[in-house]
């Protein structure tokens, strides 16, 4: 038996400073995680945590009109938590193997 379990938010701000200037923030964050019974071995489950947050930032000017700039810049980041629960209940992280 498996679960999965997906949490998923964004948030955006705009503004506008004057005619000629505007910023833009956003920001996205996704935690997921997931129990699952384990192919081989049939008392233990594999337990997975994941969390991905990007934010990403943009300013816009106009300089004349015919010319305007942009600029953004992005952050983003991820991290992976894997478990093996065994059937004495306790987790523990599995050594990493090469495929």
């Amino acid at each position: 038996m498996q679960t999965i379990r997906e949490d998923f938010g964004t948030a955006r701000v705009d503004h506008i400073f004057s005619e000629k200037d505007s910023a833009i923030a956003a920001y996205t964050n996704d935690d997921s995680g997931s129990v699952t019974a384990t192919p081989l071995d049939a008392f233990s489950t594999d337990l997975i945590s994941l969390r991905e947050q990007v934010f990403s930032l943009e300013e816009t000017h106009v300089l004349s009109t015919n010319v305007v700039n942009t600029a953004r810049v992005g952050f983003s980041r991820a991290g992976l938590l894997l478990y093996r629960r065994t059937n004495s209940g306790q987790a523990r992280r599995p050594p990493f193997q090469d495929s």
